[in-house]
């Protein structure tokens, strides 16, 4: 049964998210809140580019003021803006069923490998490091949100020598949420 989405739309946004994870600085406001990353990027002149002549302008002033954060002084009924870790997201589409589960009565959902692909490389850039910050990483757990305080101080996995980890806990609970799908042997 085909979900709400078409494939060709979920794997062209895959591939720009892949493109995106790529910077740290794009990469950290995946980790925040909507209302926080919005107005962060909108800080950091994100939307600068956006900016034109005439019809863009108006287009850009429009795009911007829609991600302003609510004032704190309104009234508001809508629930507070929820935590939203991309990263967290995108794990789960990188689910492999086992050749067991394969042949259950009712099998898990089988994705396509273009999509497991690009939700690999969005992980594996999820785990680099970054320059502006002196060359340090962020644990992979995607729930866990300590940074090295200096490089090469977090252990790597030993597979994949991607991603890096703050602790045996982290491994372990990373491993058993999905990095173990992603996870690919160095060659």
């Amino acid at each position: 049964e085909p979900g709400p989405f078409r494939k060709e739309d979920v794997l062209l946004s895959l591939q720009l998210l892949a493109y995106l994870s790529k910077y740290p600085h794009v990469r950290q406001a995946f980790y925040k809140p909507p209302a926080t990353a919005s107005a962060d990027l909108k800080k950091d002149g994100f939307f600068k580019a956006l900016t034109g002549r005439g019809k863009e302008k108006k287009k850009a002033i429009a795009i911007t003021s829609g991600l302003n954060p609510p004032s704190p002084t309104s009234p508001s009924s809508s629930p507070s803006p929820r935590m939203t870790n991309v990263f967290a997201f995108v794990e789960r589409f990188t689910f492999r069923p086992s050749p067991t589960e394969s042949s259950l009565p009712t099998p898990p959902p089988f994705l396509p490998p273009e999509i497991q692909y690009w939700t690999g490389v969005i992980m594996r850039n999820a785990c680099r490091k970054d320059g502006s910050r002196g060359g340090i990483r962020q644990c992979a757990n995607v729930l866990c949100d300590k940074w090295e305080s200096f490089p090469r101080e977090f252990a790597k996995c030993r597979r994949c020598r991607k991603a890096k980890y703050c602790g045996k806990e982290c491994q372990s609970r990373a491993w058993s949420d999905g990095h173990r799908f992603w996870c690919s042997a160095r060659e």
